[in-house]
């Protein structure tokens, strides 16, 4: 469990380890964002990712998904940015592709293993 204050100066709890391969953001105990990952013979992938509306925008999953990068390396794949919007695990919504792009430029991940289809 990390703790991490988001730009809100709320105390985020994260949690890298009892939903494993998830990763999980509670606020005062209640889950307010999930990142998922799935891992095949292809290794690890990005699957879903979502934050609560109250939530978004303030560095929680930029913080889900540098501790994702800690764990399992910072080229997991991710969907292709040619799979742009809808609410599938081979999509980025407008938001989604907001983030990893913020994720490439802070270089919390590197700009390579995508995949088109699952």
């Amino acid at each position: 469990m990390i703790l991490f204050t988001d730009k809100y100066n709320r105390r985020i709890e994260i949690d890298t380890e009892n939903y494993d391969p998830d990763i999980v953001a509670r606020h005062n105990n209640n889950e307010i964002g999930r990142v998922q990952f799935d891992c095949d013979d292809g290794g690890m992938k990005l699957y879903h990712m979502n934050v609560a509306v109250d939530y978004r925008r303030a560095g929680i999953a930029t913080e889900m998904i540098r501790q994702g990068a800690e764990i399992y390396g910072d080229n997991f794949a991710k969907p292709s940015f040619q799979a742009y919007s809808g609410e599938c695990h081979e999509y980025y919504t407008q938001d989604g592709a907001a983030l990893i792009r913020h994720c490439l430029e802070e270089k919390i991940l590197v700009d390579t293993e995508y995949y088109d289809e699952f």
